[in-house]
C-alpha cells in the first residue's frame, strides 16, 4: 500500500511516540510506501499565545502540507496524533475525502482537555460526555491554566459541531477493549472503534536470570502513581534499590525530597537501555492512577520475561493475570503495594514462575508479526468500508 502516517511529537517524549516508530517500521518491513507528515509541538514556541491558540484549533499551514502529500496513488492515512501543532484541520485536507483515514486513539484527549480522564490525582469522567468541558476549564485542568483549558475545549467543541470525530474517520483503533468501551460511552460510532493492542519490536528476547532490583519505567508525573510508589518504598524499606526510569516535571522534586532512600533515578532511556534495565529487574512496577488506554511497559517487561506489579485500573487489568503473569493492587493504596512489593521480593521463585508465563504471554499476544497482520487486515477493511 501506498501510506501517509501522521504524528504530532510532545515536547515531552512518550509511549505514543514508541507505537508510531515502531508501526512504521513494521510497516517498512513489509514492502509498504509512506510518506509522513510530523510535527513538533516545539514549533509552537515561535508563536505569540494568539496564534498558539489558532493553530490548536484549526492549522491551515498542517491542512495545506497534507493536501500536498495526497495523490491518487494513496491508499490511506494512518493519523496518529494532531495534538497541537497539526490540528484537527487535516482532516479536511484537498482531495481526502476519497481515501480511508484511520485514527489510533493513543489517548482520552477526545473526550478530555488534559487526555487522562483525571483530575487531582483522581478519576474524574465530568467532562467525557459533555460538548462543552466546563468543568476542565473550572479547574484548569490542562497545565494548570484556565486559558490553555479553554483553547483545548474550545477545539474539541469546534470539531465537535463539525462532527470531526464522526465523519471523517473511517476507522479508529482503540489499543484495549477498555478504552474502546470509553470512547463508545462518550458517542464515538461503534461500528468504527476496533481493538489493536501495541506491541513490541524488535524482539529483545527473554532474559537469563532475574535481578537484583525493582523497577519504574515511565513519565514522572503523578498520574503515573510515583508518588505511590515512593511512599510504599518508605513504608517498607526492602533490601533491594529501586530504580526509576523517566523524566518529567515531578522528577526534581522528588528526587531532592527523598534522598535517603535507596532508589536510582536513571533519567530517560534509549529503547536498547529500556530493556537492559527490566532485563536486570527482579520485577517492574507500575502504580498508575489513571485509565491506562493500554501499558506498553507492561508487554515489554513480558517480552523480556519480567514480572509485573500493576495497579489494578483501565487496561492494565486485560494485560495482567494476577498471580499468573504478576501481581495487581488498587491504584492509591500505599499499604496494599507495600504489601505485593513484598510479596514478590520474599518468592523469587515463584516470581520467576510468572516471568515465564508473562514471556507466553508475550509470544501468543504481542508479537510483531502478530500486530502485522492485524494493522494490514485493519487496513484493507478501511479501504472496503471507505469505497462502499
Amino acid at each position: 500500500m501506498n501510506i501517509i502516517l501522521v504524528h504530532n511529537r510532545y515536547k515531552q517524549a512518550g509511549g505514543e511516540d514508541t507505537v508510531y516508530e515502531s508501526e512504521r517500521e513494521l510497516l517498512l518491513q513489509h514492502g509498504h510506501h509512506l510518506n509522513e507528515l510530523l510535527a513538533d509541538n516545539h514549533s509552537l514556541d515561535e508563536l505569540n499565545p494568539l496564534q498558539q491558540a489558532a493553530t490548536a484549533i484549526w492549522s491551515g499551514k498542517a491542512k495545506k502540507q497534507l493536501a500536498m502529500l495526497l495523490s491518487s496513488q494513496t491508499d490511506l492515512v494512518h493519523i496518529h496524533n494532531t495534538f497541537l501543532a497539526l490540528s484537527p484541520s487535516i482532516y479536511y485536507a484537498d482531495r481526502i475525502k476519497n481515501i480511508p483515514i484511520v485514527q489510533t486513539l493513543h489517548n482520552y484527549r477526545l473526550l478530555c482537555p488534559n487526555g487522562l480522564l483525571q483530575r487531582q490525582g483522581q478519576v474524574c469522567e465530568q467532562c467525557r460526555t459533555k460538548l462543552i468541558k466546563w468543568p476542565a476549564i473550572q479547574h484548569r485542568c490542562y497545565k494548570e491554566s484556565y486559558v490553555a483549558t479553554s483553547v483545548v475545549s474550545m477545539m474539541l467543541f469546534a470539531h465537535h459541531l463539525l462532527k470531526t470525530w464522526q465523519q471523517r474517520i473511517t476507522t479508529f483503533i482503540a489499543p484495549s477493549c477498555f478504552a474502546r468501551n470509553q470512547f463508545i460511552s462518550a458517542g464515538l460510532p461503534e461500528h468504527k472503534i476496533v481493538v489493536k493492542p501495541h506491541f513490541v519490536y524488535p524482539d529483545p528476547q527473554t532474559r537469563d536470570s532475574a535481578g537484583q532490583y525493582a523497577l519504574f519505567v515511565g513519565r514522572i508525573s503523578r498520574e503515573k502513581g510515583v508518588h505511590t510508589l515512593i511512599s510504599a518504598w518508605r513504608k517498607l524499606k526492602p533490601r533491594i534499590p529501586l530504580h526509576v526510569a523517566g523524566e518529567g516535571l515531578e522528577l526534581n522534586t522528588l528526587k531532592n525530597k527523598n534522598k535517603d532512600l535507596n532508589i536510582t533515578w536513571l533519567g530517560k532511556l534509549k529503547k536498547n537501555a529500556v530493556y537492559s534495565a527490566i532485563k536486570g529487574a527482579q520485577f517492574l512496577i507500575v502504580p498508575s492512577e489513571w485509565y491506562e488506554t493500554f501499558g506498553l511497559v507492561v508487554i515489554e517487561a513480558f517480552a523480556c520475561g519480567t514480572p509485573v506489579i500493576v495497579a489494578n485500573t483501565g487496561a492494565l487489568t486485560e494485560l495482567v493475570t494476577n498471580e499468573k503473569t504478576g501481581l495487581l493492587s488498587t491504584p492509591g493504596n500505599v499499604d496494599e503495594l507495600a504489601e505485593k512489593i513484598d510479596w514478590m521480593i520474599l518468592h523469587p521463585e515463584k516470581a520467576a514462575q510468572m516471568g515465564k508465563e508473562a514471556r507466553k504471554e508475550f509470544e501468543t499476544k504481542y508479537t510483531a508479526e502478530l500486530n502485522y497482520t492485524a494493522l494490514h487486515n485493519i487496513y484493507k477493511n478501511a479501504k472496503k468500508k471507505h469505497n462502499c
